[in-house]
């Protein structure tokens, strides 16, 4: 079912409509370009509201990432250069998945 919905056109609304007609829209009907600029700037209201729940996404993850660095560092060097010698690794060469196995394996070793 459609709903018609009508505007009174105004000398203002006039002018508006014949410089769109003639400048960006030369193909376009007065209706078209009325329901073309309406959905358009619905359109933009959509993702203007849907910009802050993507923004603090991606604030999340880049927090996120930065936590794991800082925990990462901060495990490293409560462990110390000399725990990692012992195991084979300097910090600079040891990968996360290595750096964890280590823990799991010297919590192993402590809780036997």
């Amino acid at each position: 079912m459609q709903k018609q919905l009508r505007i009174n056109k105004t000398p203002k609304m006039e002018s508006i409509l014949f410089a769109l007609k003639a400048k960006k829209y030369p193909l376009m009907e007065e209706n078209e370009i009325v329901k073309y600029l309406l959905s358009r700037e619905f359109s933009h209201m959509l993702k203007a509201q849907s910009l802050p729940t993507q923004r603090t996404a991606e604030e999340k993850k880049e927090i996120q990432h930065v936590l794991e660095g800082i925990y990462q560092r901060a495990a490293k060097q409560k462990l110390g250069k000399k725990w990692l010698a012992k195991k084979g690794y300097t910090s600079e060469n040891v990968t996360e998945e290595q750096f964890l196995d280590s823990l799991y394996e010297a919590d192993a070793e402590d809780n036997t």
